[in-house]
């Protein structure tokens, strides 16, 4: 039997430094892999170079060195934040790379302990510091989140646009944003724990389906609770991000400022990216439109509004 592989994407190797935690193998047939760096090796750039130079598009990890892959690919992005270095290309893409592997783990697999805990972090990290000092790089992971499916492009579209609208809102609080990004690129993660045909967008649906969809936000916050070290602030954020300003949202109808913040500025920036991306019941709308959209809807706090508006330069 094949042993499973994990594909990673050769510019992920660009910036990795120091002893390799994992094996790395090149794919030679169908089911023949052959190992070209252990782990304990040093990675010697000029030989991986020769791969990619012969069209080489990924390299392969075993599934069982996965975890070792992707905190020496967050650690990358680690690095890049504390030396206040820059983000190219090659670091965007990690960027995605790393969100993605977690992301299906925690979306199809229902697995976020503490070692992903720490990954995401990380992610939502290095989009505060984006945030803080090269936003141009965020319409470069927007276009990178568009290729992959449709749970990863609308958690972290969210996720992106949260960040900055908590920026925009309160640029100083550096906590708001972190809480608002975290909380937002695992926003629906109590759809994946519950047995839907259907998504919360989805038409012709009957009012048993309609009540077991509004019961993701309860399903979200119970799974966070059982992660060590998980922000009360972040559980608070799922439980209520469907919660509208005008007290007609879900699950628990409250009102207000009575929702968090961080949930305030989520249920923006999730409409916000429904609308703007469109889907199988709707079509794109531009931004401004998007915006307007939003502008009429009372459950939205009109403060979070400005924000969004602030930042598009609509307001």
């Amino acid at each position: 039997m094949d042993r499973p592989y994990f594909p990673a994407r050769t510019f992920s190797f660009q910036k990795l430094s120091g002893p390799l935690g994992f094996d790395v193998y090149v794919k030679l047939g169908a089911t023949k892999y052959a190992k070209i760096f252990a782990a304990g090796d040093i990675l010697e750039l000029e030989r991986l170079s020769a791969y990619i130079l012969k069209g080489t598009e990924h390299f392969y990890i075993p599934q069982e060195h996965q975890r070792a892959f992707i905190g020496a690919a967050s650690g990358v992005l680690d690095q890049i934040a504390k030396s206040n270095g820059v983000y190219d290309s090659d670091a965007e893409q990690v960027l995605d790379e790393v969100t993605s592997s977690v992301l299906t783990d925690v979306f199809s697999q229902n697995v976020l302990n503490t070692e992903s805990h720490k990954t995401l972090s990380t992610v939502i990290s290095s989009y505060v510091d984006l945030a803080k000092r090269q936003p141009s790089v965020f319409p470069n992971l927007l276009k990178l989140a568009r290729k992959q499916d449709a749970i990863y492009r609308h958690q972290v579209t969210t996720s992106i646009f949260s960040t900055l609208i908590a920026r925009a809102y309160d640029p100083n609080n550096l906590d708001l944003i972190y809480a608002t990004g975290y909380a937002a690129l695992i926003h629906d993660i109590g759809i994946s724990l519950l047995s839907l045909n259907h998504d919360e967008h989805a038409m012709n649906i009957d009012k048993n389906e309609i009540k077991k969809i509004r019961m993701h936000p309860n399903k979200g916050a119970d799974f966070l609770r059982k992660i060590n070290g998980m922000p009360p602030i972040i559980i608070a954020t799922v439980l209520q991000h469907h919660e509208g300003f005008d007290g007609l949202g879900y699950p628990l109808n409250l009102k207000g400022d009575k929702i968090v913040l961080p949930a305030r500025i989520l249920h923006v920036a999730d409409a916000f990216a429904s609308h703007i991306s469109g889907g199988r019941n709707a079509i794109a709308l531009p931004p401004a439109m998007a915006l307007h959209s939003l502008t009429l809807d009372r459950g939205h706090d009109p403060a979070v509004v400005t924000a969004l508006a602030k930042l598009l330069k609509l307001g």
